[in-house]
């Protein structure tokens, strides 16, 4: 999850939207979702990552990190 968050915050970053920006286009109050996401606290949702991909034009793969496994 750690990861994943890094991954998103430097893909927002690189795309100009700030964490209270996404949460104004979410209707949200506040942006402490996006903050645990960048911490690996928590995992937007299905829903909250297809927006997300679509305001960043990247697919939903390009923001999530696996691990493979051997």
């Amino acid at each position: 999850m750690e990861a994943t968050g890094k991954n998103i915050e430097k893909i927002m970053k690189a795309e100009g939207v700030s964490p209270k920006i996404f949460a104004r286009i979410m209707g949200w109050e506040r942006p402490q979702a996006v903050y645990r996401w960048y911490y690996g606290e928590t995992l937007p949702s299905v829903d909250t990552l297809s927006v997300l991909s679509k305001i960043l034009n990247r697919p939903i793969e390009a923001l999530l990190v696996m691990r493979e496994r051997n």
